[in-house]
């Protein structure tokens, strides 16, 4: 079956890097630095520098034509399975893997819409048993107690790791969400990327471990960049200063025991205790106005939000730091710091 039986399923294959070194199976590992940073050229200031940095990087992280065509063929071998399990069922790719926002590493999210499955635990119990039986998934896990149930599990010939659920609505509403939310705002992909990136090597990008998700990540990058533009005649379109501005935010000056953040119409901030987004036990929870549902706070699951304000306030002071500044060679990227 071709790839046009299948237009949602495009992208590439999963491969593990962090910002610091870069690793493909079909390769040797290679020197930090040396498949991303282009240190052939420095400027003076060091928000400009970072401007490069990222967009380097995120250029870095387009997929071959090799990695695009791997992760089509898998795509199409799980699509095949659904409809040979259930005929009339129409699957959906949503996530990050719609909007263009994956990593290498990231999962493809598929709901499984119309499928005459009425208990999402059954439907997820018949997935895995299908799985087995056709033999082309490893390392299956059914989780089912999740606020939404999925089936996790990697694709044998490639690798590529897949999450399913079943008549999840949100999640395709979602991506279309962010899809014209990047259209609207250039800067807001390559930013999403690299924080991406940088939650990942820390462990700290998993809502079920306490982590901030994708959109959740989007909505609080959305957030501060308008929060920011009121404030300024023109828009920032500098991705240094863009960066810099929202560890600071995220790290240093949002109150996030009393005040909540949305992204809706120009940015705005709430008292928490107006919306009900107040958690006694954990007072510290970051709450994110859901742009779709605003009765829904989307961090109210990021348990280890400390740690990941931590982890920005860090970054905040690494990058504005005039000794490490000044200490970078030719060869040494601010990103990697």
């Amino acid at each position: 079956m071709s790839s046009v039986d299948h237009p949602s399923i495009s992208g590439e294959y999963s491969r593990n890097l962090s910002i610091n070194d870069y690793y493909h199976p079909t390769v040797r590992p290679v020197e930090p630095n040396s498949r991303w940073f282009k240190g052939n050229s420095r400027f003076k200031s060091p928000t400009l520098q970072m401007h490069k940095e990222i967009v380097d990087f995120c250029d870095f992280l387009s997929p071959t034509s090799e990695e695009r065509e791997v992760r089509t063929t898998a795509g199409e071998a799980v699509l095949d399975l659904f409809k040979y399990t259930w005929p009339k069922c129409k699957p959906k790719v949503f996530g990050t893997f719609r909007t263009g926002l994956y990593l290498p590493t990231s999962d493809i999210d598929v709901v499984i819409m119309e499928s005459g499955i009425h208990n999402p635990a059954t439907g997820l119990q018949a997935l895995s048993r299908a799985l087995l039986q056709r033999g082309i998934a490893k390392k299956i896990q059914v989780i089912a107690k999740a606020r939404v149930p999925i089936v996790k599990f990697f694709e044998k010939k490639s690798g590529v790791s897949f999450d399913i659920s079943f008549d999840a609505q949100n999640g395709p509403k979602a991506a279309e969400f962010i899809k014209d939310a990047l259209a609207e705002c250039p800067p807001l992909r390559p930013l999403c990327l690299i924080l991406k990136v940088f939650l990942q090597q820390r462990e700290l990008n998993e809502v079920y471990s306490g982590g901030i998700g994708s959109f959740a990540l989007l909505t609080m990058i959305m957030a501060v960049l308008k929060s920011l533009y009121k404030c300024r005649a023109s828009p920032e379109h500098n991705l240094g200063i863009l960066l810099v501005n929202f560890f600071d935010f995220y790290g240093r000056k949002l109150k996030t025991t009393d005040v909540g953040v949305s992204c809706k119409g120009a940015g705005s901030f709430f008292k928490k205790s107006s919306k009900g987004f107040t958690n006694k036990g954990r007072p510290f929870l970051i709450a994110i106005e859901d742009p779709q549902a605003p009765d829904n706070a989307i961090g109210k699951n990021s348990f280890n939000y400390f740690q990941i304000k931590s982890a920005f306030a860090m970054a905040f002071t690494t990058l504005t730091n005039p000794k490490t500044i000044l200490s970078l060679g030719q060869t040494e990227a601010f990103l990697v710091q």
